[in-house]
């Protein structure tokens, strides 16, 4: 089970919304932690009753909310070995193979306590995303728009987004289930990442301190917001400031990118725009 998942239990079992958490000034949260927000009580558990320790419930819980692997999960379902078919690394979800929608490859979510659990958060609303932030746990909790999977292509697309998104930029981008509200005709995915805190008076880096973080990161510019990477033939097509936030620290955190797999013709394109810039590598 999931934090968010503990999270909305303890909303289930809620007579009433919790307070709003008061907001503290926090650095960004490490890569690759997901920690639980902190009014759930964590249970000890011991060797000796059998279970297993709750840092490595966490350890496992992570794995199983990459999104990598929830592709190959996918993929696996798809090909007809069933859910118990090997899971892929991140690394190796490069395929351009395209399966059929499938949201059995997640936990379902209750909507009704996902939005009592959320009611006191502060949130926005974005043409991909909803998003709420939950400063307590230092995660911001996502969901696409109903029966889309962000803005390009199906749910393995979306998947591969997430776990390239992890793998080029350390992100700490995780599946946590699936709802569909009441009143809606299709199911929205539920996702976390981490939440950055920023000063209000520059949220956002610069167009040349964007363009400095891309070529630290080995990416090659083909114009004004895209780039590629030669050796993954692979583009970013919205590099742009509102996709990333300066957190308090004044490092550059992408948030929210599209990242593709170009045609063939599409990628000979780009590449011929990206030689004919000056690359700073």
């Amino acid at each position: 089970m999931s934090w968010i998942r503990r999270w909305l239990s303890f909303f289930s079992s809620s007579p009433a919304p919790a307070a709003a958490p008061e907001l503290v000034q926090q650095t960004a949260v490490p890569p690759h932690a997901a920690p639980v927000p902190v009014f759930i009580k964590s249970i000890a558990q011991s060797r000796a009753s059998g279970q297993i320790p709750l840092h490595e419930q966490h350890a496992s819980e992570h794995q199983d909310r990459d999104p990598g692997r929830a592709l190959g999960r996918l993929r696996s379902r798809a090909a007809g070995s069933g859910p118990g078919g090997s899971a892929r690394s991140r690394a190796e979800a490069d395929t351009t193979e395209s399966f059929p929608d499938g949201l059995g490859v997640f936990p379902e979510l209750e909507s009704s306590v996902f939005i009592l659990a959320t009611a006191a958060l502060e949130h926005r609303n974005g043409a991909e995303h909803d998003a709420f932030f939950d400063s307590s746990s230092g995660r911001v909790i996502k969901i696409t728009q109903p029966g889309e999977f962000g803005a390009e292509g199906g749910l393995p697309e979306y998947l591969q987004r997430l776990a390239w998104s992890n793998e080029f930029f350390d992100d700490d981008w995780l599946v946590e289930g699936w709802l569909r509200y009441p009143n809606e005709p299709a199911a929205r995915i539920v996702t976390s990442q981490p939440w950055y805190r920023v000063r209000p008076e520059r949220p956002e880096p610069t167009l040349p301190e964007i363009d400095a973080y891309m070529w630290q990161q080995g990416w090659l510019k083909a114009y004004e917001g895209a780039w590629i990477h030669a050796s993954r033939e692979i583009v970013i097509s919205d590099a742009m400031p509102k996709n990333f936030v300066l957190d308090v620290a004044g490092y550059v955190q992408p948030i929210d990118l599209i990242i593709l797999k170009p045609s063939g013709e599409q990628w000979a394109r780009l590449q011929d725009m990206a030689r004919n810039l000056p690359q700073q590598l």
